[in-house]
């Protein structure tokens, strides 16, 4: 299969707040195509880049890691959306809620992995 190139810089460091990072995912940033675009039209293969050694011994890839911290954002964003019926601002309100709770005080932006724990607890939260 071909590979798929795709820049390094795929994901925006600078994204500090939930509509930042839910532009990025659905309809693309600064040019660049959608996330979600992207994982339709290649699937994983868009996130293979250099190997790195993370902190657990385990090699993986930047962008892999990347992807995984925000995928959950992703993910909440669409079942506050499909399955709980709110608009697009009302769930990024939602994810917004969380990051605040969530927040690096270094800085100011989101602690992923903290909110992951908050919308996995929220999802068990369907009505």
């Amino acid at each position: 299969s071909p590979t798929v190139e795709v820049e390094s810089s795929s994901f925006q460091n600078s994204n500090i707040s939930a509509r930042d990072f839910w532009v990025e995912y659905k309809y693309g940033m600064n040019g660049r195509p959608s996330l979600e675009s992207l994982e339709r039209e290649y699937g994983t293969k868009w996130r293979l880049d250099v190997k790195f050694k993370r902190s657990d011994g385990k090699y993986s890839t930047s962008l892999k890691a990347t992807w995984s911290y925000r995928l959950p954002i992703y993910a909440y964003m669409e079942f506050l959306i499909q399955k709980k019926g709110m608009s697009e601002d009302e769930a990024l309100l939602s994810v917004e809620e969380i990051f605040r709770s969530n927040r690096s005080t270094k800085a100011n932006k989101p602690n992923l992995a903290s909110c992951k724990k908050d919308f996995v607890r929220m999802w068990g939260k369907d009505d």
